[in-house]
């Protein structure tokens, strides 16, 4: 007899589990997805400005200068604009760093869900995270890859904040460090960190101790920081250091004003905003996904519950801890305006907006979206001509900027040979091209170097001069023969092609190579004219002075048609503005041009001129020789006593 089986009934599948975790975790899906739209946009942008002096670690001359404090460079992010460009740097198109600082939002998202929901429940929770990431502002960060400074700043400080709320006091501590050491903004969140117990209501532990190791921590590190520690020598007085330093009263309130209707999702440049058409899309998108879904991630079946519940009224002072300190420091202290200024302060607005939007029925919620989404798209379309401000629109028009030059480069010269010099003469993306050293990234090789013409140096296996042209062409030159090619839009002038070639000149004879930069100087001056033979001619003059050859050097200056005292002088502030790397040189153009080196009067121009476009070691120069030639001078005394301390470099 066959025995007998039992029968059991197949299981069934498990696809009201799987929903929901799913919707369990909708929270935090919610918000996150609505941030990919918003971004989507900005995520085939590529490297521009200061990615490629953090990626190449140089700045100037100076290598890993971002690592260390240093006085060539008054910030000190080594979190940011070190180790996470050290992470970057094998990726030449950029797009590895958008994707990442996305995926950083993303996570300072869920994050601020987390502490939100911790604090006031789910439904705030979730409402402050889709606020959070539908600030018109926001997206920017994705966009400029340098911007993960303030992505880590918020990541590090939002984590420091949950782990502080789990009483996990190391790990919040070394959070709090990174978020510093990735912005420096983020060292006014550091009294909530030491004060969170009080602020939420609970019974304090350890509070000395926090006291201590915070407070600690912040002393240390302004004491090491080279731009705090200028600002506190010289009382927060406005430098010429750069964009940091006491901004006037009448500045530092139109700052904190468009700072203000940034936080209110409202465009700084108020009704003439153009609205930015081609981000509509991403909006609609946003408010497709976000409609239906505030419902099922505020109200789902089993909501998570405050951990510990907090009155609005707590809530709402650590928002303003969060926000005032933050909006305020860059409003009166930095000179320029950006809207990604804003960012770490939009965190506590978030808060506060997740905290009020949460006890108002669904359809005041949706209504706020309905109003809050669309004013963020029309944020992005801010665009300041004049002065220019760094906003979602600058940042695709330098991307496409440095995408194009790199293009028309690339199709000029399609390989160069290692340890080759690329000699780039450029005005209008100079930070972009060559002070960032673009075409290591460019060309991935670390063995190409790129100076200005006047900064030639020797040892390379080639030299190339090239001009970027305002219409963003690349002109190859050969300074020998002036012959030329070229690729990209228009056609070069004359000035576009003589004028590299004049600043290659002196570059070589700054470095020995006398005759050779002479021959060139004789060509222009022989299909030269009026004002620009004479030019030329007095060029050569200089070369010949700083070789020793008086006689000759006056004959030319003889020959040559005098400049009055005015343009004399503004030739020889911009020839020191594009300093050669001989001193002595350039010393040489005040007699080549008809001026005196010894009259105090040509000598204090050139140093208020470089002292007021920030250029302290210039400034500090002519300072110096001021004072050799009229002992006492006030001025040059003034200049000298308000550099002590200063950075090297301006910002």
């Amino acid at each position: 007899m066959a025995p007998t089986r039992t029968l059991r009934k197949p299981d069934r599948p498990r696809t009201r589990g799987r929903s929901l975790d799913l919707l369990s975790a909708w929270p935090w899906i919610l918000p996150g997805l609505v941030a990919v739209v918003l971004c989507a946009p900005l995520l085939g942008l590529g490297y521009f400005w200061d990615d490629y002096s953090f990626l190449t670690q140089k700045r100037g001359e100076s290598l890993a200068v971002f690592a260390l404090p240093t006085p060539d460079w008054p910030l000190y992010r080594p979190f940011s604009q070190y180790l996470y460009f050290r992470f970057l740097q094998f990726d030449p198109s950029g797009h590895l760093g958008h994707v990442t600082n996305l995926a950083i939002l993303l996570l300072s998202a869920g994050f601020l869900v987390s502490l939100v929901s911790r604090l006031r429940g789910q439904a705030a929770g979730v409402l402050a995270g889709l606020a959070f990431v539908t600030f018109g502002h926001v997206p920017a960060l994705v966009g400029w890859v340098s911007c993960d400074q303030d992505l880590f700043a918020i990541l590090f400080l939002l984590a420091a904040l949950l782990l502080r709320d789990a009483r996990k006091d190391l790990a919040a501590f070394a959070c709090a460090v990174c978020a510093v050491l990735s912005k420096e903004t983020a060292l006014v969140w550091l009294p909530i960190l030491i004060f969170w117990d009080h602020l939420v209501g609970r019974k304090p532990t350890r509070a000395v101790l926090h006291l201590a190791i915070y407070g600690g921590f912040a002393l240390a590190w302004s004491w090491i920081h080279p731009g705090i520690r200028a600002i506190f020598l010289h009382h927060f007085e406005p430098v010429a250091a750069g964009y940091v330093g006491r901004a006037s009263l009448a500045n530092g309130m139109n700052h904190l004003f468009r700072y203000l209707l940034t936080l209110l999702n409202l465009p700084a440049t108020g009704t003439s905003t153009p609205w930015p058409a081609d981000r509509i899309w991403a909006g609609v998108v946003a408010l497709a996904l976000i409609l239906p879904g505030i419902r099922p991630a505020s109200r789902m079946r089993n909501p998570q519950p405050p951990t510990h519940p907090v009155s609005t009224r707590r809530v709402a002072w650590i928002a303003l801890l969060m926000i005032v300190p933050a909006i305020l420091l860059p409003a009166l202290l930095v000179r320029h305006w950006a809207t990604y200024f804003a960012s770490i302060s939009s965190v506590g607005v978030a808060m506060l907006i997740g905290t009020v939007l949460a006890k108002a029925r669904l359809p005041y919620q949706v209504a706020f979206f309905l109003v809050f989404v669309p004013l963020g798209i029309w944020c992005r379309g801010l665009d300041y001509r004049d002065p220019v401000v760094w906003s979602e629109r600058s940042f695709l028009a330098a991307s496409q900027s440095a995408m194009e030059v790199e293009g028309n480069l690339k199709r000029l010269y399609p390989t160069l040979p290692h340890r080759a010099q690329i000699l780039l003469s450029t005005t209008g993306i100079r930070s972009v091209s060559r002070d960032g050293h673009a075409p290591e990234i460019w060309y991935r090789d670390p063995t190409i170097t790129t100076h200005a013409p006047e900064r030639y140096a020797r040892g390379s296996s080639a030299d190339f001069l090239v001009r970027v042209t305002s219409e963003l062409a690349i002109v190859g030159i050969d300074a020998d023969s002036m012959r030329i090619r070229w690729s990209g839009a228009g056609t070069p002038n004359q000035w576009e092609i003589n004028n590299p070639i004049r600043e290659y000149a002196r570059g070589l004879a700054a470095a020995g190579g006398w005759e050779r930069a002479v021959r060139m100087l004789e060509q222009l001056a022989n299909v030269e004219h009026g004002m620009e033979r004479a030019y030329d001619l007095r060029l050569i003059a200089m070369i010949r002075l700083a070789q020793g050859a008086r006689g000759e050097a006056e004959r030319i200056m003889n020959a040559a048609d005098p400049f009055p005292r005015g343009t004399a002088l503004e030739i020889v502030k911009k020839l020191y503005a594009q300093s050669s790397s001989s001193s002595a040189l350039d010393s040489c153009s005040f007699e080549a041009f008809g001026l005196s080196a010894s009259d105090p009067e040509a000598v204090r121009p050139l140093m208020l001129w470089f002292w007021e476009k920030g250029w302290i070691p210039e400034a500090v120069h002519f300072a110096r020789w001021l004072e050799a030639i009229r002992p006492g001078d006030p001025e040059s005394i003034d200049v000298l006593d308000r550099s002590k301390g200063l950075p090297a470099r301006p910002m």
